[in-house]
């Protein structure tokens, strides 16, 4: 089974293994049927599918690299979440309840979201359906947006992911299913990439433009102050290295390290 298919196998399972008869109505057998009716969702049914979406389909790990910005304890408020790169990804999670039959009426909420915290996107989820949102637009974003429920359809039990693979993969709601995972999922980059990542970051409407010359004066300043702090330690810093070689060795090593990003000719 290719990469895609088994994507789209996890995020059926997720839908698969809920007691949707605790839910709503209790009349439910399966999520298709529960999706059918417009429920007040429990909190903890939301949180719970979120979470498990972010967590093995995107790669989040919630409460670690994503926090939940408001807890439903205080709040009683369906929780947001926010990775802790924003730089690398710009982008806030906000749950709805599938009684939410049009996620743009949640249009302001999201903005404010992302104007607040300088975020690129915003995403609306009710396990029915999931809208990418920018501040450029009212309208999702098309190429990110998709369906739960078609999704479902296309990879349950007797849908056509199992039947005729690749049909399954060249539908639309597929092919936008797949762009957001792409787009939309944890990411570790190297050093370089990281600084790239930053580099290539939109800024918000009243960032200054970085001046080379303040830049510069602001660095000597660190430099100056670490370096009167280290002067008035250096008893104290003696003392504790004394007897401990392997800090000395880690230590020296870094120092030369910053010698040779500052001056490549640097002998070793």
């Amino acid at each position: 089974m290719s990469n895609d298919l088994q994507i789209i196998e996890k995020t059926v399972n997720i839908l698969n293994n809920v007691n949707w008869a605790a839910y709503g109505d209790h009349q439910a057998t399966d999520y298709l049927v529960y999706i059918q009716g417009q429920h007040g969702d429990e909190i903890s049914l939301m949180d719970g599918l979120l979470g498990d979406f972010l967590e093995r389909v995107l790669g989040f790990t919630p409460h670690h690299d994503l926090h939940p910005q408001m807890t439903t304890k205080t709040t009683g408020k369906r929780p947001d979440y926010i990775p802790d790169d924003t730089h690398l990804h710009p982008f806030v999670f906000d749950a709805k309840g599938t009684d939410t039959t049009d996620l743009g009426q949640h249009y302001d909420q999201i903005a404010s979201y992302m104007r607040s915290k300088g975020l690129r996107y915003g995403v609306l989820a009710n396990m029915r359906d999931l809208a990418v949102y920018t501040l450029h637009s009212q309208q999702p974003e098309a190429g990110y947006s998709f369906s739960f429920r078609q999704l479902y359809e296309l990879g349950s039990e007797h849908g056509d992911y199992q039947q005729n693979p690749t049909a399954a993969l060249e539908a639309q709601n597929t092919k936008r299913f797949l762009a957001f995972v792409q787009r939309f999922r944890r990411r570790e980059l190297d050093r370089m990439g990281k600084v790239q990542a930053i580099v290539d970051a939109r800024h918000g409407p009243h960032d200054a433009e970085l001046e080379l010359d303040d830049l510069v004066r602001r660095l000597h300043e660190v430099v100056a102050v670490l370096h009167e702090d280290v002067r008035q330690q250096r008893t104290a810093l003696s003392q504790m290295l004394r007897y401990n070689n392997d800090r000395k060795e880690r230590i020296a090593l870094e120092i030369d390290a910053i010698a040779r990003e500052i001056d490549p000719a640097t002998p070793e």
